[in-house]
């Protein structure tokens, strides 16, 4: 009888720890996948340098989205697109 209620106990933690560790990579998979998608490379449209997408500065102009190496070619990009 002791016998059998530590199988029923081992089977019952083997399956406690299996789901915990699925559940741990589904959300690694879930982060990872997320992370490769932003990690695309972009090119900023005044230097014309590539970089990342999730590190360039984002900047919506005249309803259109750019990205950018810096806050300062963000600016001048702007400043040449605004209206005089």
């Amino acid at each position: 009888m002791r016998n059998l209620l530590l199988l029923i106990l081992a089977i019952i933690f083997y399956y406690f720890i299996r789901r915990l560790l699925l559940d741990t990579s589904e959300k690694r998979d879930k982060n990872h996948s997320a992370t490769t998608i932003e990690d695309e490379m972009v090119k900023d449209p005044l230097c014309n340098i590539y970089i990342l997408k999730s590190e360039a500065v984002k900047r919506s102009v005249r309803g259109k989205r750019y990205y950018f190496c810096s806050s300062e070619c963000a600016k001048k990009f702007a400043d040449n697109r605004s209206p005089n």
